[in-house]
């Protein structure tokens, strides 16, 4: 089955013993698309509306019909994540890391927020690899794409459930567009599952934007935790 791009009915916008417990990860309404990305999508849209209303349809008859717990809520399952979609890495230059994916490995610049983040892609999600600005070298997050916006929430119900805090979400991203939810890990870094991320086929017409810091991180969702952006790793090691 064809990866859906949209959501039914929003199809008009479209890592020993600590790695065996974070193991719970992974497992056996904000905008869709930009409008940069609706010119080519639109002969899409009703090829991906009967794609997903399937999808609609079976998770509503496999993830919400059965037992529930005490409180009449469907009890959490864990998550499953389909594929490591995209990570993001800390670095002194991000100028510099573009220039090294795009000129020497041919990756595309998605958009930008000057001086801070840069978001790259080989692929048709909207980044696959992504740097920000520090005072040394490190590992912000890995994220794991899910199969629909209840997985996300579901699957990070299952982490807390089981003792992992929720380090920010659920709510949707500005870049990429993508619904996110992350997770602490043990070494200090993050993972988050996403779904949803904004699709760019290989022939569009994409123009890579400079965004303002102010709105370049989420649309919705909780307020972004004050060390969120901070490069935890040691700068020694």
């Amino acid at each position: 089955m064809a990866k859906p791009v949209a959501h039914y009915g929003q199809v008009q916008r479209q890592r020993s013993s600590d790695w065996e417990a974070f193991g719970d990860f992974g497992g056996n309404v904000g905008r869709g698309l930009t409008d940069r990305a609706a010119a080519a999508f639109k002969p899409h849209l009703r090829q991906c509306a009967v794609v997903d209303e399937r999808i609609h349809r079976h998770y509503v008859t496999t993830a919400w019909v059965g037992a529930t717990g005490r409180d009449g809520r469907r009890n959490p399952e864990r998550a499953t994540p389909r594929r490591l979609g995209h990570v993001l890495f800390f670095t002194p230059d991000p100028d510099a890391a573009t220039r090294f994916y795009t000129e020497l490995l041919g990756f595309k610049v998605s958009d930008r927020v000057p001086g801070i983040l840069s978001f790259m892609r080989c692929s048709t999600d909207h980044h696959n690899i992504a740097f920000a600005k520090s005072s040394h070298r490190g590992f912000h997050h890995a994220s794991y794409e899910v199969g629909s916006f209840d997985e996300v929430g579901m699957g990070g119900m299952w982490m807390r459930e089981r003792g992992w805090e929720p380090a920010w979400g659920l709510g949707r991203h500005a870049i990429g567009s993508n619904v996110f939810y992350y997770i602490k890990d043990p070494w200090g870094s993050y993972a988050e599952y996403f779904h949803d991320i904004d699709y760019i086929p290989e022939d569009s017409d994409w123009e890579a934007r400079e965004w303002d810091p102010k709105y370049a991180l989420y649309c919705w969702g909780p307020d972004v935790p004050r060390d969120f952006i901070e490069n935890k790793e040691d700068p020694t090691a």
